[in-house]
């Protein structure tokens, strides 16, 4: 009896940590997350999302991975500076190219398109 009681608060504790889980997902979500769309047909290999006050480029959001053309993938800003709005977007290119494109309201905007 006493290992069914407590088969069963187990199995309590990991629903309420999964409703839990599931509920503090959006409150972790910055107001500036976007999905930024590669509409090109070059393979993005670096992309750069800076505070537009800023004197440098942060780190490469996308790490290893590699945005081939026509895919998509989503920006996440957790625990950002809600009064901070404007952004600037560097892509770099496998092939080195560069394209700057500056002043994003990512306060406002849910989606960025290169070109």
């Amino acid at each position: 009896m006493k290992s069914q009681n407590l088969i069963g608060n187990i199995i309590n504790a990991s629903l309420l940590v999964s409703t839990i889980s599931l509920i503090a997902k959006p409150v972790l979500a910055g107001i500036q997350d976007f999905k930024f769309h590669n509409n090109t047909s070059k393979k993005i290999e670096q992309l750069y999302v800076s505070a537009s006050r800023s004197d440098n480029w942060e780190e490469d959001v996308l790490g290893r991975d590699i945005l081939r053309g026509g895919e998509t993938t989503r920006i996440n800003f957790p625990n950002s500076n809600p009064n901070i709005c404007s952004y600037d977007i560097r892509v770099v290119f496998t092939d080195k190219s560069v394209v700057e494109k500056r002043g994003f309201n990512l306060c406002q905007l849910t989606d960025i398109s290169i070109p």
